[in-house]
């Protein structure tokens, strides 16, 4: 994760702070943490984890809570989760310039990524570099053809670490991307 982050960017939000530190509120914030993605307009995405999401609030509150009282606790259950209360806490990262992540957000990821491989490609080999070693594993499972792409662009030395993990992320597709992207080539 480089860039921008929306943890630090809403911290900024007086009115999102303030109201963290209800009980109910900070579980629905967790809450929207839980298996989605979000984009910036600078292009950043952002994703964590339920354990990282707690931690995340458990600080945002500065109780001395931990990532265990919010990930998998007592509290967290369909009762908890108040839809007003998420749609006004969406609007708050909003402000903050940040977004739920779309299938077509995700397609227009992939096709930026899939430009930057199509560039590099033509470019001379430089050598494997050291880092790609511990990433060469990955080849072995079988990817589509854009990470096998990718991955023979490390193995010749045309990206950096950084640019790999950010391009390997952005030409995956979630289901819904998936779907969506089978839909435009049928029309």
């Amino acid at each position: 994760m480089n860039g921008r982050r929306l943890d630090i960017d809403v911290q900024s939000h007086a009115e999102f702070m303030a109201r963290v530190a209800d009980m109910n509120f900070a579980v629905n914030a967790y809450c929207m943490f839980l298996n989605r993605e979000w984009f910036h307009g600078s292009g950043d995405r952002w994703a964590v984890s339920w354990r990282e999401a707690g931690g995340i609030v458990g600080d945002w509150r500065g109780n001395g809570e931990s990532y265990i009282d919010f990930y998998m606790s007592d509290f967290f259950s369909p009762s908890s989760v108040n839809a007003d209360c998420q749609l006004a806490i969406a609007g708050m990262f909003g402000e903050a310039g940040w977004r739920e992540m779309t299938p077509r957000k995700e397609l227009e990821y992939r096709e930026a990524a899939l430009l930057v491989i199509a560039q590099r490609e033509d470019q001379p080999s430089v050598g494997t570099p050291g880092w790609y070693e511990r990433f060469a594993a990955l080849e072995a499972a079988g990817h589509d053809g854009a990470r096998d792409r990718l991955h023979a662009l490390a193995r010749r030395g045309l990206v950096s670490q950084e640019e790999f993990l950010s391009l390997f992320r952005d030409v995956r597709l979630s289901e819904g991307a998936k779907d969506l992207a089978q839909q435009a080539d049928c029309i």
